[in-house]
């Protein structure tokens, strides 16, 4: 039996889906993640400001409770949009997640996140 490889586009489908689903039951951790995985998917195909945009949703999620695996998803999405560090509504997460890790400190330029 010969299986095809997923494409992006059936990553993001099947996100899209995940995320609908978990948006219902009100599930915070899963949201995060699903949404960070899918601005990982839109970096991937030159869209950072979608890409920013879910990224910021998600910690918008979570903005109450610390998740960790939404934090370590988070340093994952910032180091694949490293190579788009010019985009304003990147560096806007990069400043975000800064601000969460440091209140009150200057958030570092070009996406470096703190660790």
């Amino acid at each position: 039996m010969i299986t095809r490889r997923p494409t992006r586009s059936d990553v993001a489908g099947h996100l899209t889906t995940a995320i609908a689903a978990f948006d219902t039951a009100q599930l915070r951790g899963p949201q995060a993640l699903s949404r960070l995985d899918l601005a990982t998917a839109h970096l991937h195909v030159g869209d950072p400001e979608q890409a920013a945009e879910l990224a910021m949703q998600a910690l918008a999620l979570t903005a109450e409770h610390r998740f960790e695996s939404v934090h370590q998803r988070t340093h994952q999405f910032l180091a694949a949009a490293h190579p788009l560090h010019h985009h304003p509504r990147l560096q806007d997460v990069a400043d975000l997640v800064a601000e969460r890790a440091h209140p009150g400190a200057t958030p570092p330029a070009g996406l470096r996140s703190p660790t």
